[in-house]
């Protein structure tokens, strides 16, 4: 009992502190984007989201080595072997370091190529050349530092600790970036801000993870058995990655070589508000894994269900009403927020916030995957997400514009949505028709008075209103929320402060 208090308490920590650093990151995201655009202009701002994206594809060699780690961290702490750790820890190590080296190479070859792709103007053809230059580098060193030591971190359950210097490293980015911006530096000001607290916030985890663990980095530790597992674990892991960075990180690379860098910027400020929901919704499978790896490796089949059966309407019940005030809101929030120019529209909006609702269930629960080592279906069916999303975007562009990417997200995710949660109820031993009548109609009956609040308030609240009437309606339809599905705690409090005024009242 004591350890399963342990567990629930270190991922109830790191996730209440993960969601209070994304909250200042993303307040401080949007007060900075305007900014930005205005000190680099709209196509400037465009191109360095295509920057960012192909990084993130670079990453894609990654492999989930650090999901593997964090899997041999558990493994080692309950066979209590030192050596065990070390060499998980060096093997993963050097072969990051390998990947970094590669990733180098991969980069400074396409970066003479990158501005001309994607249509920047000849005069600023060094300086965003320069920019991916000093991005690459950056991907670099976060592969050896970043992601060895943070999975190091999660590892030991320290993810609170984790998400604290993710989010500090994140601040610090968009901070010391408009500082840089202000002195004149340019877009290469984006590259080297990220270069500085990327390089700041790898080496915080190395000085703790020193602390926790005893390992070490030697290359006398590298062992060719443990090299063989990590290729066999991350092969299907690979498989989901390539589908997470199609579905995310895509976008904007097909906009841009079609439409140009300008409307990337008009499809990432759409994005942004169903974006931000799905950046807090999706963080809970992340928070759980450690403690789902330590359950399916004591085959505690009911404790899995009884966190299946939660975790699934904790998250259709936050998803619904994500998407409700996404629909009622995202016009006018882009309107006030930057200009009404930059709205991809209203169909733009609609597809995304599905989007979002689709990924807030499905990227949370195949955390139970990666928990058990189960991937080979999950993995071909990312493969299958992966190209018929690039197909179909392809195909649609010309006709469809920004609306194409999106569609192509939709259909490639059909055959993911419908697998998912049909096989982890079976792996879990745990009849669909329970999980349909336990965890999903009950939150859907229950989420009709929360639309319906919405809807009136949208439309009582005149748009005149500004912040305030996008406040009222967001606070009015969480408040909607948690009367209809929190009664029982809403009635507790109520009996606790009628007790504590006493018979005086």
């Amino acid at each position: 009992m004591r350890l399963t208090k342990n567990r629930t308490r270190r991922a109830a920590s790191g996730l209440i502190v993960d969601y209070l650093g994304t909250g200042v990151n993303q307040v401080l995201s949007f007060l900075v984007t305007p900014v930005l655009i205005s000190l680099l202009s709209p196509s400037i701002y465009g191109f360095w989201i295509i920057v960012t994206q192909i990084i993130f594809w670079l990453g894609l060699l990654d492999g989930g080595v650090g999901i593997y780690l964090i899997k041999a961290i558990a493994s080692s702490k309950e066979k209590e072997d030192p050596s065990h750790l070390s060499n998980s820890v060096s093997t993963c190590f050097w072969i990051y370091v390998f990947l970094a080296v590669v990733v180098a190479c991969i980069g400074m070859i396409i970066a003479p190529f990158l501005p001309g792709w994607v249509k920047i103007e000849a005069a600023h053809y060094g300086a965003s050349m320069l920019a991916f230059q000093i991005a690459v580098i950056t991907a670099s060193i976060s592969l050896i530092l970043i992601s060895t030591f943070y999975a190091i971190l999660q590892g030991y359950q320290q993810i609170a600790l984790v998400n604290i210097i993710i989010n500090s490293v994140g601040i610090a980015n968009l901070l010391f970036a408009v500082v840089l911006l202000k002195l004149g530096f340019g877009i290469e000001a984006m590259a080297w801000a990220q270069l500085v607290t990327t390089f700041s916030g790898g080496m915080v985890a190395f000085l703790f993870a020193r602390r926790l663990g005893s390992f070490s980095l030697s290359p006398r530790f590298f062992q060719l058995t443990e090299l063989m597992q990590v290729f066999r674990y991350t092969f299907f892991f690979q498989m989901n990655k390539l589908a997470f960075l199609v579905d995310t990180y895509s976008d904007g690379i097909l906009l841009a070589g079609s439409l140009g860098t300008t409307s990337v910027t008009s499809y990432t400020l759409t994005h942004k508000l169903p974006q931000t929901a799905t950046s807090f919704l999706t963080k809970v499978g992340g928070a759980l894994l450690p403690g789902l790896a330590d359950l399916f490796a004591k085959k505690d089949y009911e404790s899995l269900q009884r966190v299946f059966l939660r975790l699934t309407r904790l998250l259709l019940r936050f998803g619904l009403l994500a998407l409700v005030l996404i629909l009622a809101l995202n016009e006018q929030f882009v309107s006030i927020w930057i200009s009404r120019d930059m709205f991809g529209g209203f169909l733009l909006t609609a597809l995304f916030a599905y989007i979002m609702f689709f990924n807030s269930i499905i990227r949370n629960i195949a955390t139970f995957f990666f928990s058990s080592g189960q991937l080979v279906v999950w993995g071909w069916l990312s493969v299958v997400f992966a190209v018929v999303k690039i197909a179909l975007t392809i195909i649609l562009l010309p006709q469809l514009g920004m609306l194409a990417p999106v569609i192509g997200t939709i259909v490639g995710g059909l055959p993911l949505g419908i697998y998912t949660p049909i096989k982890i109820s079976s792996m879990l031993r745990l009849n669909w028709k329970i999980f349909i009548r336990d965890s999903v109609l009950p939150v859907l009956i229950r989420s009709v008075p929360t639309v319906l609040a919405i809807i009136t308030l949208y439309i009582l609240i005149p748009s005149s209103w500004r912040w305030l009437g996008l406040g009222l309606i967001g606070l009015g339809g969480l408040i909607a929320n948690t009367v209809i599905f929190d009664k029982q705690l809403w009635r507790e409090g109520y009996m606790r402060l009628k007790a504590y005024r006493g018979p005086s009242a």
